[in-house]
């Protein structure tokens, strides 16, 4: 199933982006993500985001670095899901796939965009040199899993064209070897993916200059807070965190996410 194919007219006036959500602070943990799940082996699912993410420059991280690296991203996941109910597709955990590379499953692909940007707030605020960032594909689509070769590794395995979709993004990001790509979205339907580059291009292209501080007025607001509640969070004045959203073109930013999860939304 791929997304609507007929080209949707935007909402009148963008708003600011749905769902207020309320931080509850994940405790570091080594535990993979489970939820509790009513799939049935094999089944086709309707449509799923594949997020697949490559994390940039890691060999500059020392071993110690990277195994807490790992746990950061594991914990930003946590994180994630724990920001966004019922975000998280049911049982699939969060994995690292190859190294520097790591992959989770998504069952509303249209807050996809959200949970990266909530990811990197997360990361960003990590007391790590040089700070993480990474690129991201979200391939949307159907996923299926089934049982694992090996059970007494993992009990099923993942398969089906948003994985697919969600590799071969990544791939054509790093292989522009282009410090200023960061994200992109695969559907399937050329119409919506060239559209969706287009968007993607300009807000990474902001989103590479954020400081720690704009994220994390960001990540604030991306939770639902108000600029005077962000404040009382950061212990800053309310008219610093506006000066920190605006130089980062938040409200630009805030609009094209949320006129991507339009797009990505299911209609009628």
């Amino acid at each position: 199933m791929t997304p609507h194919t007929a080209r949707a007219t935007p909402p009148p006036q963008p708003r600011h982006i749905s769902s207020p959500l309320i931080l509850r602070q994940m405790p570091c943990t080594h535990v993979r993500v489970r939820i509790r799940s009513h799939l049935v082996k094999g089944a086709p699912l309707e449509r799923v985001a594949v997020v697949t993410g490559d994390v940039i420059d890691s060999r500059k991280y020392v071993a110690t670095s990277r195994t807490r690296l790992n746990n950061a991203l594991r914990r930003g996941f946590d994180f994630v899901a724990t920001a966004l109910p019922g975000v998280a597709l049911t049982t699939i955990e969060f994995r690292i796939t190859a190294g520097d590379e790591f992959q989770f499953v998504l069952k509303a692909p249209q807050r996809s965009l959200e949970s990266l940007f909530l990811l990197r707030s997360f990361l960003a605020h990590e007391a790590f040199k040089p700070p993480v960032r990474f690129r991201a594909a979200v391939g949307i689509g159907q996923a299926k899993y089934r049982p694992a070769r090996n059970a007494n590794v993992r009990p099923y395995e993942w398969d089906g064209p948003a994985f697919v979709s969600a590799r071969e993004g990544l791939d054509l990001i790093k292989s522009q070897r282009s410090p200023e790509r960061w994200t992109t979205i695969v559907t399937g339907n050329a119409e919506i993916d060239h559209e969706f580059n287009a968007i993607l291009g300009l807000v990474d292209h902001l989103q590479r200059s954020w400081t720690t501080s704009q994220w994390e007025a960001i990540g604030w607001t991306m939770r639902g807070l108000k600029r005077h509640e962000t404040a009382r969070r950061l212990k800053v004045a309310h008219q610093n965190v506006s000066k920190r959203l605006s130089a980062a073109g938040w409200p630009a930013v805030a609009a094209a996410t949320e006129y991507v999860q339009y797009r990505l939304s299911p209609h009628p």
